[in-house]
């Protein structure tokens, strides 16, 4: 494995903490992948780069170490080899290496409660989970408007006046981003099922989470009734996929 500017070591999976050693160490050692802090910090201090880094936290255990500042709204840590060494203090035996989306076992209908648990900590790390867990901003920017009072012709209010909001023609920026948002939230989503998953994948991120959540979340003694009798009256139809039928069974 080379190390060159155009493409530096510290792309590939499990070794982005080479980020933190000097370049002219890099091609001495065949370096492992996903090490723990402890082991990182306990690498000689000649080795050190003398630079600052962005550590991003990745489920339980696992970090990201990166030389550019992480974008979107990801919380992280920035510093140099003391930011390593007092988290190596805390957390001897967590791993950094791998970004998040390389731990995560793609979901295959089975494995529902795991995945799900890495694919929201996911979310949350890339700054995409308020796609799912907050209201979607209006597509335009609203005003307010009044509906004057309606009265009869001795000036007694038949109608109250009515307080509201409309529309403008000006493009909310929240929705913007939100949109934007959304793209790489489904986009993370379906990346992490297998492709006879698919059916289970809607126009946005909530609605696929929905679908996902009504299909495979624990279901109630009343749900459980009614997915055995869905079992015993399915029928296999002549000539289909096997694995999208499983699915939709599933």
């Amino acid at each position: 494995m080379t190390h060159t500017e155009a493409k530096p070591i510290w792309k590939e999976k499990g070794l982005c903490y080479l980020a933190a050693i000097k370049a002219r160490t890099l091609p001495l050692f065949e370096w492992s992948h996903n090490i723990t802090l402890r082991r990182l910090v306990n690498l000689t201090k000649y080795f050190r780069r003398n630079d600052q880094f962005y550590v991003t936290k990745h489920g339980n255990g696992q970090y990201h170490l990166d030389l550019q500042k992480p974008t979107g709204k990801v919380k992280y840590a920035q510093g140099d080899w003391k930011l390593l060494e007092f988290m190596a203090e805390k957390e001897p035996e967590a791993k950094i290496g791998a970004k998040d989306d390389e731990t995560i076992e793609k979901f295959n209908g089975t494995n529902w409660h795991e995945w799900k648990f890495r694919i929201c900590a996911l979310l949350q790390a890339k700054g995409l989970w308020h796609t799912i867990s907050q209201p979607t901003p209006t597509q335009y920017e609203q005003e307010s408007v009044t509906i004057p009072a309606v009265t009869d012709k001795e000036g007694n209010i038949v109608k109250a006046a009515i307080q509201g909001f409309q529309d403008t023609s000006k493009p909310n920026d929240d929705w913007k981003e939100w949109v934007q948002s959304d793209i790489k939230a489904r986009g993370q989503i379906s990346m992490h099922m297998l492709s006879s998953m698919s059916i289970m994948l809607k126009s946005t991120a909530k609605e696929t989470w929905t679908a996902l959540m009504e299909r495979f979340d624990t279901p109630g003694a009343a749900g459980l009734f009614a997915e055995f009798q869905k079992i015993l009256v399915f029928k296999f139809p002549h000539g289909a996929n096997p694995a999208t039928e499983f699915n939709v069974l599933a």
